[in-house]
């Protein structure tokens, strides 16, 4: 190596330590992370909560924080020395019924954005790891058994999601205050409350929120694993709530089996009746068709009837029209024939008064009668005319009633 290129490496040194020097004066926050520069020597604490490079000067202490982190309480098994080995990380807690359960979960958190806040943090917990088992997992434990001795083992899987709920809710705004009792060897808790308005509230411990601002996310419940005493009275409730529901089984499949029976006898009931049904329509039908032609066949017979009666009516009336017919062509040729006899006897009587002889008059007279009686005797008289119900009599009414008249004339001469 020659001179010149040993004075260019010297000369290449000291930018080379500028370099680094002033790289390590910076520093770079990722994004999720917040850093907390204690600056030398005056020990003063920035909170870095921007990703990026920032400044932080000379010989400083750097602290990292996740913004968002994760309390992790369940038992596991891990490798330790080529050995697995279990660790007990879950939260044992006490039931108000004595019953004891180990609480496996996780609950999510996020740190505040307030430098002041953040300030205090690290002054109490130094860095996360401290955070987490100093600060998070005492106010979690504190949570989880106060508010596992407010519930009994059993409620605890029953109304596990109130269970869950209220959890969550003494993680976020405070644990409710209670006043503990002993009672026949059960722990009783009874809320302390105060009225604000007329309305009755619980008194709650001040949140962890509220000293550091951290925020509690969301609570997953993975499982509590109760211990055997408890265990065995859960087996016993599971049995006798098992028979419970077989016998609420048994009894609604009897139920539905009368209700399944009441609709197949319906049905067959509604079968019968469908079945039945164009057997009575058709009878009834058969009735009305019946009912019908025995009316057509009546009217058929009353029309029959009153057309028989017409033709009746019209036959008498022709009957009694061919009488009065006969009446009146009889009549005039009686009248005829009297006119004639009498102008042959008013010619003979005329005769016979010129002669003025008695015995004349008389002859005269009586041929007079023997002629009308000739001339009347042929003359048939419709029973019509006279009245008669159709007996045959002897006479002629004619002639009769001519010959009175007669006689009433020689009475009178």
């Amino acid at each position: 190596m020659n001179i010149m290129q040993i004075f260019s490496v010297k000369k290449l040194i000291p930018v080379i330590l500028g370099i680094v020097i002033i790289y390590s004066l910076f520093g770079k926050n990722p994004m999720g992370y917040y850093h907390v520069v204690q600056k030398w020597p005056s020990g003063e604490l920035k909170i870095i909560t921007e990703p990026g490079l920032y400044w932080k000067g000379p010989l400083s202490d750097v602290t990292k924080f996740r913004a968002s982190g994760v309390v992790t309480f369940e038992d596991r098994i891990e490798n330790i020395r080529k050995e697995e080995k279990k660790v007990i990380d879950s939260i044992n807690v006490v039931f108000k019924d004595n019953g004891i359960g180990s609480i496996n979960g996780i609950i999510r958190y996020t740190l505040p954005s307030i430098p002041e806040k953040m300030k205090l943090i690290v002054r109490d917990a130094q860095n996360e790891d401290t955070l987490q088992q100093k600060i998070l997992r005492n106010y979690i434990n504190s949570v989880m058994t106060i508010v596992a001795a407010s519930y009994s083992s059993t409620d605890s899987i029953r109304e596990r999601g109130n269970f869950i709920r209220d959890i969550f809710d003494s993680l976020q705004n405070g644990m409710i205050a209670y006043e503990k009792r002993v009672v026949d060897g059960n722990i009783i808790l009874t809320p302390i409350t105060k009225s604000e308005n007329n309305i009755s509230m619980p008194v709650r411990m001040p949140p962890i929120s509220d000293k550091y601002g951290i925020n509690f996310n969301n609570f997953t419940l993975k499982k509590i694993e109760y211990d055997k005493q408890s265990q065995s009275k859960f087996d016993e409730q599971r049995l006798l709530e098992q028979q419970r529901n077989n016998a609420i089984i048994m009894a609604e499949k009897a139920k539905q089996d009368a209700i399944t029976a009441k609709a197949e006898e319906e049905k067959l009931y509604a079968e019968t009746k469908m079945r039945e049904e164009p057997l009575r329509l058709e009878a009834r039908i058969r009735a009305e068709k019946d009912a019908e032609l025995a009316r057509i066949e009546a009217e058929k017979e009353k029309s029959v009837a009153i057309i028989t009666a017409q033709k009746g009516k019209e036959a008498a009336q022709l009957l009694l029209e061919k009488s009065r017919l006969e009446k009146q062509s009889t009549i005039e040729d009686a009248e005829g024939k009297r006119i004639a006899a009498i102008k042959e006897a008013e010619g003979r009587q005329a005769l016979a008064k010129a002669d003025n002889s008695l015995e004349l008059r008389l002859q005269m007279k009586k041929d007079t009668l023997v002629g009308v009686a000739n001339a009347l005797k042929d003359i048939k008289v419709p029973s019509a005319i006279v009245g008669s119900s159709g007996s045959h009599t002897s006479g002629n009414p004619v002639l009769d009633i001519f010959m009175l008249n007669q006689l009433k004339e020689l009475t009178k001469e």
